[in-house]
């Protein structure tokens, strides 16, 4: 019998980088023995501000707020989202 997805969870869903920062997206299919626990990347706000590099590896491009769904491939309704701050690199010596 297949097991089917209950939930998906994202363990950091609020992280703040810098611009040019690659940082590597992680989510958690429930329970731990569904059939299938892959999952699908998508930008629901603030695409122009990252790219994705290769999979879950993300790159921050831009200054500004993203918002990233996992979701469930093998039930697109069930999702989790991350919030990414993204802050443009202070020089050395500028004031903060």
């Amino acid at each position: 019998m297949s097991i089917p997805v209950k939930g998906v969870t994202i363990p950091k869903t609020i992280r703040t980088v810098n611009i040019g920062d690659i940082f590597v997206l992680e989510a958690a299919v429930l329970p731990c023995n569904a059939a299938n626990r892959s999952v699908v990347w998508a930008i629901k706000a603030g695409s122009d501000l990252v790219r994705f590099e290769n999979g879950d590896r993300v790159r921050a491009v831009a200054a500004g707020t993203v918002i990233i769904r996992a979701i469930s491939v093998q039930n697109c309704a069930i999702g989790a989202e991350c919030a990414v701050t993204i802050e443009a690199v202070k020089e050395a010596g500028s004031e903060t």
